[in-house]
């Protein structure tokens, strides 16, 4: 057992470094607002882009990597390679023009960059975690990234693919021994903790409809998973997301996020110190950096992205996101 772990600790106990705080309840949207507009007025330059086409073209296309990329090479014969590049630093909004179900025109949001999602303090304590998972033991999912990136993923959390009701994860817990979910718990703890409460001000604020989706996906994860949720509570992230994707590395080839809810929205994010992987998305016309804490909040179901090579040093990313079955089958309750 390393030296950073205690012997009393336990991942099946409460006592797990970084544990969600006391809820109290739904909080008077007055203050969430008061936060939000503290949060926008800080002296951060916020960039707008408007996009000529939105992403959504191949949306209803069945579930396909080698389909989507035929039809990428058809209809993006050039690729990557006159992506224009957004600003690097600040929060950026990109806005396009989509129609409403009673087909009017209207500017939608596309994605929206957000500064600080992760602080340099929970930066440095999550790649102390990761680097430490690796070197005892961590097991992946073979093939789950195939599709996207030569590099593995984990995904930690809850999701409810190809099945009637939420469950964890393999990766979250039965392949992995209990040095390495003991690590899990603290850096999952940490997202939990830290990091998920930012988003959920997010989402709250600018994206009530998605928030109340999400909500009731909550709902019947805490009724269904009860017990595992008692043991582990660090993987109750409040609806904020149910499951993360941690590499080192980046996906580099185009692609759909298949299994995330089409219509909820999905956050990527970085840890570690590198160049380029920007956010590759051929629809927009646009590729988008990402520095280190910044988070990136969009579509990930709609829009095909990919990320361009990292040229120096490492990233560790995180994506943030909500499985279709489990939202869908929400919605059903």
């Amino acid at each position: 057992m390393p030296k950073e772990l205690s012997k009393k600790s336990s991942c099946d106990t409460d006592l797990v470094p970084y544990r969600r705080p006391t809820r109290r309840g739904i909080r008077n949207p007055d203050t969430v607002k008061e936060r939000s507009d503290r949060y926008w007025s800080r002296k951060v330059e916020t960039n707008r882009i408007f996009v000529d086409t939105t992403p959504g073209r191949y949306i209803d296309m069945k579930m396909s990597g080698k389909r989507l990329t035929d039809a990428l090479a058809v209809d993006y014969p050039k690729g990557s390679s006159n992506l224009k590049r957004a600003p690097e630093t600040g929060r950026l909004i990109v806005e396009g023009m989509a129609l409403t179900k009673d087909l009017k025109p209207t500017v939608t949001t596309v994605l929206r960059r957000f500064v600080d999602i992760i602080q340099t303090n929970e930066r440095a304590e999550i790649e102390r975690l990761w680097s430490l998972m690796q070197q005892n033991g961590l097991k992946y999912r073979k093939g789950g990234e195939s599709n996207r990136s030569t590099t593995p993923a984990i995904h930690v959390g809850v999701w409810e693919k190809f099945a009637c009701q939420p469950r964890l994860t393999a990766e979250t817990w039965k392949m992995q021994n209990p040095v390495v979910k003991e690590l899990m718990a603290q850096l999952v703890g940490l997202l939990a903790a830290k990091v998920a409460p930012r988003m959920v001000a997010v989402l709250r604020t600018f994206y009530p409809k998605v928030w109340e989706r999400q909500q009731q996906a909550l709902k019947r994860v805490r009724t269904v998973l009860a017990d595992e949720f008692e043991r582990m509570p660090w993987l109750d992230f409040g609806g904020a997301f149910f499951a993360v994707a941690i590499k080192t590395g980046c996906s580099e080839k185009d692609h759909l996020d298949w299994s995330d809810d089409k219509q909820g929205l999905t956050w990527v994010s970085g840890v570690g110190e590198w160049e380029g992987a920007d956010l590759r998305a051929l629809e927009t016309g646009f590729q988008y950096p990402l520095q280190p804490g910044e988070a990136i909040l969009a579509n990930m179901r709609q829009m095909v992205h990919s990320a361009s090579p990292i040229s120096s040093g490492q990233r560790i990313t995180l994506t943030f996101f909500t499985c279709s079955f489990l939202a869908r089958h929400s919605e059903l309750q």
